[in-house]
């Protein structure tokens, strides 16, 4: 059964000024796949705490400069801010705050959400605070590719004709101090990708023997105070470099002839793999994603997708698509990382569960696949996922409406009505256990 729950923040308007101021899909074509019985309780299946978090979304629109604050379990529109350019969001290392990346502005803001999580000695103790627009900023030429990994996230920019690309890596508590941890300049402007993880910084650069704007090897820096050293050169192994990810035990990165992976040695010096992928792709592949407690990465060739298992460097193709029209708009990892969603542009989403090498379904199976959106309103859907639970969040425009999807049991259970049409969206919330006896 669907749960519907209507907000109206028009008629709030008084109270919040005083703080701030593809074609339609037919259901019956899409049939949920009935999935076993294990439903392997121990990944997490809570239904407490199902409206744990708080939303930010920008405004939906090319132009769109305002972000809103929406408390899932208060059902209530916090704030709103002016963010002064458009822009895309991400979320920060630890979830407190909303990265919005202002590409052509050049400009990188920070929606708090109101989650403070205050280091005392042995412990932390978990605020919840009104949202507010951070008064840091961080600025430079063209802002693209962030990702983070445990605390710590890295921002790359692209530059541009004599203007050199750069990396700034920065925390959950860097933004709070209003300072980035760290940060390192390249030789020349490129349209890159860098990976944090602990100390060390994995970043694309460009070799003086590639012809075109993007990258042809890696680096491997470590950070020393509010710097990076150099390492590692992986020169010329990655050419036409184009998207990266990091899980605990590899680092890949997208290149024209495959996916580059870099692991640790015995000795503790980094060694690399080309892996090649299946000739049935349509194309290279130029976008990965990863999560910390898989092995696999899901990478992008075009429309299609591969699953890549790290530890043994096999890889298959998905299918995912209903038909073979479809685009993709939207993917994640659940927050335990068993399951990996795709969310395509007419409102239909394909959920694969990851299996491990001893499971008879290794590596994958096709969980569900059913329509979540019935009519897009030719508009571009978005998707979140919580940290704490299988919820999923779809930014739907075309109804003025953020839809709920359960991961685990591939399903929509919520439809929450807006006065706005939400857009580009992320998932804030303390993501520790001792956060929720406080």
């Amino acid at each position: 059964m669907i749960t519907t729950i209507s907000f109206h923040p028009a008629k709030l308007a008084m109270a919040i000024s005083a703080v701030l101021l593809l074609a339609a899909c037919d259901d019956t074509s899409i049939q949920p796949i009935e999935h076993d019985e294990d439903h392997d309780h121990s990944d997490d299946h809570e239904h407490e705490d199902s409206a744990a978090g708080r939303l930010i979304f920008m405004e939906y629109g090319n132009d769109a400069t305002r972000a809103f604050v929406y408390d899932l379990e208060a059902n209530e529109l916090l704030e709103s801010f002016d963010l002064q350019s458009p822009g895309r969001l991400l979320a920060s290392p630890d979830y407190r705050y909303a990265v919005a990346i202002q590409r052509d502005a050049g400009v990188t803001r920070f929606v708090d959400s109101g989650y403070e999580t205050e280091p005392h000695g042995d412990h932390a103790h978990y605020n919840e605070l009104a949202p507010a627009l951070s008064g840091f900023t961080l600025t430079g030429e063209r802002p693209t590719h962030y990702d983070f990994y445990h605390h710590r996230g890295a921002l790359f920019y692209d530059g541009a004709e004599g203007i050199a690309s750069k990396i700034e890596v920065f925390s959950d508590q860097s933004i709070v101090e209003e300072q980035v941890l760290a940060e390192l300049e390249l030789s020349s402007s490129m349209h890159g990708a860098a990976e944090i993880r602990e100390d060390y910084l994995f970043t694309a650069n460009r070799s003086d023997a590639t012809a075109t704007g993007l990258p042809d090897s890696v680096e491997v820096y470590e950070r020393h105070s509010d710097h990076f050293d150099f390492v590692q050169g992986f020169e010329n192994e990655c050419v036409d470099l184009h998207g990266s990810a990091l899980n605990e035990q590899h680092v890949a990165f997208g290149c024209g002839d495959g996916v580059l992976l870099l692991s640790v040695a015995e000795d503790g010096s980094f060694v690399s793999e080309k892996l090649s992928m299946p000739e049935t792709l349509g194309g290279r592949v130029g976008s990965l994603w990863g999560h910390e407690e898989s092995p696999y990465f899901i990478g992008s060739a075009g429309q299609d997708m591969v699953l890549i298992d790290a530890s043994t460097g096999e890889s298959w193709q998905l299918d995912w698509k209903v038909d073979e029209a479809r685009e993709f708009g939207s993917v994640a990892f659940n927050y335990t990382g068993n399951r990996f969603a795709v969310l395509d542009t007419a409102g239909d989403m394909t959920i694969f569960r990851l299996r491990e090498q001893d499971h008879e379904s290794y590596p994958f199976e096709l969980q569900s696949q059913f329509t979540v959106v019935s009519d897009t309103h030719e508009m571009s859907l978005a998707m979140t996922v919580s940290q704490v639970n299988h919820q999923a969040y779809i930014a739907d425009p075309g109804h003025q409406r953020i839809t709920v999807v359960d991961l685990h049991d591939g399903e929509v259970v919520e439809q929450r009505d807006l006065d706005v049409e939400p857009g580009s969206l992320i998932w804030t919330g303390f993501t520790s256990e001792e956060s929720h006896d406080h």
